[in-house]
């Protein structure tokens, strides 16, 4: 309650975060028994579906960086019998360095200078460059680290919303609010106010697995 619904009371009210906390939890278990939606549920389909996207987006920049600087490593890296390992590898790597995008992206910074400096004492001892091999996996995960801080963040915004929502819909019951004058009711178009609707999504809300007893 202090990290979640007390903090949105908190905004709504202007209280203190203590006693926007304990007015919080009168109004669950007014309400909801004395429970409240953690949201496991939808907070592992928003964190998977931003790992999957920004895996995504890191294959499509590591091809585009090979196009670019006329590559091939994410081909060649793919291809003959171990190129399913090899996919594996790099989509376990990517899980590692999404999991920590803030570090990764400061990891890539130190990483690139350190092989810029190999690259550069190879080249003034005449000695071929490798620089076309971690080009493309180092663009890679710095894009798909940038797209999993975009993500996370854009996935926050939604639970946030959800929890506004769910103690907006808890404030009008503490107050009484008609819905059924805005849109609710039986007609089809929303939940109403009656007993039946009321104790209907209360018992919705507390079947759900993310259901916790404050």
């Amino acid at each position: 309650l202090y990290t979640k619904f007390a903090v949105l009371l908190h905004a709504f009210t202007g209280l203190g975060l203590v006693e926007s906390a304990s007015k919080c939890r009168k109004i669950m278990e007014r309400h909801f028994v004395g429970g409240f939606i953690t949201e496991y549920g939808a907070k592992s389909v928003l964190v998977a579906g931003s790992y999957m996207f920004s895996a995504c987006v890191a294959f499509v920049a590591w091809g585009w960086m090979d196009a670019a600087f006329g590559c091939e490593s994410l081909g060649e890296s793919m291809s003959g019998s171990r190129g399913f390992g090899t996919f594996v590898f790099w989509c376990f790597v990517f899980f590692l360095a999404f999991s920590y995008p803030v570090l990764s992206i400061l990891m890539i910074v130190v990483v690139d200078s350190s092989l810029q400096r190999m690259e550069r004492h190879r080249m003034e001892n005449g000695i071929e460059t490798t620089q076309h091999v971690w080009v493309g996996p180092l663009a890679a995960v710095f894009a798909g680290c940038a797209s999993m801080l975009l993500f996370r963040f854009a996935s926050g915004l939604i639970m946030d919303a959800v929890d506004a929502l769910f103690l907006c819909f808890a404030i009008d019951e503490d107050n009484g609010v008609d819905r059924s004058k805005s849109g609710g009711g039986r007609d089809g178009r929303g939940l109403g106010n009656g007993p039946n609707e009321k104790e209907e999504f209360a018992a919705m809300v507390r079947a759900m697995p993310g259901f916790v007893v404050a």
